[in-house]
């Protein structure tokens, strides 16, 4: 029978510091998405502005949010294994859900005043908001401004599949570089095949 472990002693990751983190990440890439395509869009034409900076941007959104969880689900599994906290495997995908909620929120109410043909400043601003998807956001706007929630499913599904295989200690790069996606150990000969090779 396993030891029962007692307040005092009891680690806690706090639920809060995943969606505040995955909110710092969001700032933080979407700031730098909307420096790049303001830029951009002062030297060439807005779709290519606009492809540039979702180009560098989208993957580095969801590389970022999916690394962040990747690191907090495999300390995290430390405390499941040692009983410090109990395995919640929901912990992903319903902080990734409530990070994006602002976003949401706000392409809600972009749907809301572009169908009444109002509100030409909150769209603008809601551009900005939502820069790293500026190829996605100007053409929805446009023509399917019903659409525009799409852009909140990038949070929750790179936190959910971060937290996932962070709890299982999958790296999907060693399975893309080393055969049977194990890493030799130091010192060891690569085991010869095509997925071995770095190059």
């Amino acid at each position: 029978m396993p030891e029962r472990t007692t307040p005092e002693n009891r680690r806690t990751s706090p639920f809060r510091k995943l969606v505040t983190g995955n909110l710092s990440l969001q700032l933080m890439v979407t700031v730098l998405a909307a420096i790049l395509y303001a830029v951009l869009a002062n030297t060439l034409e807005d779709l290519a502005a606009a492809a540039i900076t979702s180009a560098v941007f989208i993957p580095a959104y969801v590389f970022m949010i999916y690394t962040f969880y990747w690191g907090v689900a495999e300390r995290e599994r430390n405390l499941v294994l040692y009983g410090h906290m109990q395995e919640d495997k929901t912990r992903g995908i319903r902080a990734g859900l409530y990070a994006v909620v602002p976003l949401l929120i706000y392409s809600l109410v972009t749907i809301a005043l572009a169908y009444s043909g109002t509100g030409s400043n909150v769209i603008g601003i809601y551009r900005i908001c939502a820069a790293p998807f500026i190829l996605l956001i100007n053409p929805l706007i446009e023509y399917a401004p019903f659409a525009l929630p799409v852009v909140a499913v990038f949070s929750p599904l790179a936190a959910w599949l971060g937290y996932r295989n962070g709890s299982k200690l999958y790296r999907i790069w060693d399975h893309i570089i080393y055969k049977n996606g194990v890493k030799p150990k130091r010192g060891e000969k690569r085991p010869k095949g095509p997925r071995s090779r770095t190059r």
